[in-house]
């Protein structure tokens, strides 16, 4: 799922050499959508993705291409979908095109998944950021269409801010200034929550310190969650949480969406997409939260980290890539896609689809900046390097911080664990991995 500045660039930094297929499928016949030898017989397409409302878009397109067909199936998302991924590659039937997040891509590429569309891809190139190309982009080969994104925000209950008196921090010092200071004066109210599950506020406060939890040099691969960042961050929540002034719920908890409902959270920190989400889920605070930048390290900074985010790959199984191309360029890059997916309620990954959109979330209806924030915080995202086992990384982290948070042992240790079983991991998969000792 889910989690260095622009020195961490992907594109740049990474130079695979897996050793297993990922290039470009070459025994499609069909030279253009809809085009198969001498057949007049239209091509169909499989392809997953669980995106939500992502069927509307898939229908705008069979509704106006019959050369070009699409079947859609939902496989769920999260870690169970890479691992049904990855073996329908091992036996040949993988669909022609599948969702992946950004954080998966390197699996998918070094699973010999997904496929070379650097040559259909250049067309649409300006339609991204620079940041955002680097995101499907290793060793200067395209392997996916950015879909959408989720920049990092921090999203707080503006009435309540109001009552107590609360200005919104700036840096993560404010931060746990106001947090303990805010559950002193009320002993049952927390300024925020630390996910024991959810690895998201670890790993982007680790990327705005300026660390990475992998790195790639040729074809070796290095794991770093145990650096001075990732201790700094580590040791910044612990004494929050220790203290009082955080709470410890898993997300997405009837504790926690009680908590976040009855004003007892006042800040969420996660992606641009989050509000969708909580209007779903929170029923008497809804109306009553705003949006701001998630705090820094050093005042002034405007370094932003990813929480989700996807792209479509064209999968190396696909008998019809230069199809699935297009489509998949359809879908996300054009101005026609990309405004889909803002109407569809997504933050598109392509520049048009952000500034198609206006309205404010249902969750923040008076919030009428919050477009304008989203935007320009997606402009300062960071680069990531994800490496080839980032499921495993994410379990690892709810295994080990867990455990700490409800045993009441040093959460350096978790971290230390973490880094360790994430190592091991790349290793007993075969990949080359740092001598970090």
């Amino acid at each position: 799922m889910k989690h260095g500045v622009g020195k961490l660039a992907l594109a740049s930094a990474i130079t695979l050499t897996f050793g297993l297929a990922a290039c470009s499928n070459g025994t499609s016949t069909d030279q253009e959508p809809g085009a198969q030898g001498n057949s007049d017989e239209p091509i169909t397409l499989t392809m997953w993705a669980w995106a939500s409302n992502i069927d509307k878009r898939v229908d705008a397109w069979n509704s106006t291409h019959p050369e070009v067909q699409v079947e859609l199936t939902d496989p769920g998302g999260g870690a169970a979908t890479v691992a049904k991924l990855l073996a329908a590659a091992k036996a040949g039937n993988a669909p022609d095109l599948a969702q992946s997040e950004y954080g998966n891509l390197a699996s998918m590429v070094s699973g010999g998944v997904a496929s070379d569309i650097t040559e259909e891809f250049g067309e649409y190139a300006d339609k991204y950021t620079s940041a955002v190309r680097q995101l499907v982009t290793f060793n200067d080969t395209v392997y996916g269409v950015p879909q959408d994104l989720g920049p990092t925000m921090m999203f707080y209950r503006a009435d309540l801010f109001e009552e107590y008196g609360i200005d919104v921090p700036k840096t993560w010092d404010e931060f746990a200034q106001t947090a303990e200071q805010l559950h002193a004066e009320h002993p049952d109210v927390h300024l925020g929550n630390f996910d024991p599950k959810d690895d998201t506020v670890l790993l982007t406060m680790t990327q705005q310190a300026g660390g990475s939890w992998w790195a790639v040099d040729g074809s070796t691969w290095s794991v770093d969650i145990d650096s001075d960042e990732g201790r700094e961050v580590t040791s910044y929540w612990e004494d929050l949480v220790d203290s009082g002034a955080i709470s410890a719920m898993p997300g997405g908890t009837p504790g926690w969406i009680k908590a976040m409902d009855n004003g007892t959270i006042l800040t969420t920190i996660s992606g641009v997409w989050a509000p969708g989400v909580l209007a779903g889920m929170l029923d008497e605070s809804v109306g009553h939260w705003a949006s701001a930048r998630t705090p820094q390290w050093i005042p002034g900074d405007q370094r932003v980290g990813y929480s989700g985010g996807s792209a479509t790959i064209v999968t190396n199984d696909s008998d019809h890539p230069q199809a699935a191309a297009k489509f998949a360029l359809w879908l996300n890059a054009s101005d026609e896609g990309a405004t889909g997916l803002a109407e569809i309620a997504k933050f598109p990954a392509a520049t048009a689809g952000q500034e198609a959109l206006d309205e404010p979330p249902a969750l923040m209806p008076e919030d009428e900046d919050f477009y304008d924030l989203a935007r320009d915080v997606a402009s300062d995202t960071l680069p990531v390097v994800y490496g080839p086992n980032t499921s495993y990384a994410w379990t690892a982290y709810g295994d080990a911080f867990g455990k700490a948070i409800t045993d009441g042992t040093p959460w350096l240790e978790a971290l230390a664990e973490m880094d360790k079983d994430v190592t091991e991991n790349l290793q007993k998969a075969g990949y080359e991995v740092a001598d970090q000792t």
